[in-house]
C-alpha cells in the first residue's frame, strides 16, 4: 500500500501510563505522531466501547486499562473481548511486557482476524539498540495489512472454514460478493448477496464473520474513493 493512505487508517492507542515521560515507547510514538504518516490517537482508557468506533486499528496495553467498562478485575484482555464482539472487522494489537498466546485462549479462539501480540520491553529494547525492529516498524506493518482487502479476506475466509459449517457454495458467494461490492463500489451488493446467510442462527459465527466483512468492504471503499 501507498505510504500517503497509512494516514487514512486510524489508529487508537490505550495505555494507562502512554502519556507519562517514563513511558517505554514515547520517543517513538512521539516520532509516529509528528510524523503525520498516521492517524493516531492515544487514550488512557476507554468510558465505553462507543469510544472506539471511529477507529481501525486498536493497540491497547494488557494492564490498567479495561477497568471503566469490564469493572475492577478489568485488563487488556477483558477489554478487547468486549471490543471484538461489538466491532469485529477491526484490527486489533495487544501490548505486553511477557509473551500472551491471545489466539489460544478460548475468549478469543473464533475471532475474524488474528490479533498481534506485541511485547513492550523487546520493541523498545529493538529501537534503542539499531533503531530496527520497534513500535515504528510494527505500527507500518500493521497498517499496511489493515488497508490490503486481500488480506483481510484470506484471515475472515479462514475463519469461515475453520469455525462455521458454511457450505463451499456459500463461501464462494460471499467471496464474489465481497470483490464485486468493492470493484463496483457498491456495499448493497454484498448485503443482497448475504442476506439469507445473515438470517440463519444456526451458527452464530456466521453472523459476526458476516458483519466483519461488510465492515471491511466499507472501509475499503473509503480508502479507494480517495486514491
Amino acid at each position: 500500500m501507498q505510504t500517503d493512505l497509512s494516514s487514512r487508517c486510524k489508529i487508537l492507542f490505550i495505555d494507562d501510563l502512554i502519556e507519562t515521560p517514563e513511558y517505554p515507547l514515547r520517543e517513538e510514538l512521539d516520532l509516529l505522531r509528528q510524523s503525520n504518516k498516521y492517524n493516531i490517537t492515544v487514550k488512557t482508557d476507554l468510558d465505553s466501547l462507543t469510544d472506539a468506533a471511529g477507529y481501525d486499528l486498536i493497540i491497547c496495553d494488557n494492564h490498567g486499562i479495561g477497568i471503566k467498562i469490564c469493572g475492577r478485575s478489568g485488563n487488556g484482555i477483558s477489554l478487547l473481548k468486549q471490543l471484538t464482539g461489538e466491532f469485529p472487522g477491526k484490527r486489533y494489537v495487544m501490548l505486553s511486557n511477557k509473551d500472551i498466546k491471545i489466539n489460544r485462549l478460548e475468549s478469543f479462539s473464533k475471532l475474524s482476524t488474528k490479533i498481534s501480540v506485541w511485547d513492550k520491553d523487546k520493541l523498545s529494547a529493538a529501537y534503542n539498540n539499531n533503531g530496527q525492529g520497534g513500535l515504528i516498524e510494527h505500527v507500518k506493518k500493521e497498517v499496511d495489512r489493515t488497508l490490503n482487502p486481500i488480506v483481510r479476506w484470506k484471515e475472515i475466509r479462514r475463519s469461515f472454514v475453520v469455525n462455521t459449517n458454511i457450505n463451499l457454495h456459500d463461501l464462494a458467494r460471499i467471496e464474489e460478493a465481497y470483490i464485486k461490492s468493492i470493484i463496483k463500489n457498491r456495499p448493497q451488493l454484498y448485503e443482497k448477496a448475504t442476506a439469507r446467510l445473515s438470517s440463519l442462527d444456526d451458527n452464530s459465527h456466521i453472523n459476526s464473520y458476516l458483519k466483519a466483512t461488510k465492515y471491511i468492504i466499507e472501509f475499503t471503499i473509503t480508502i479507494l474513493s480517495i486514491i
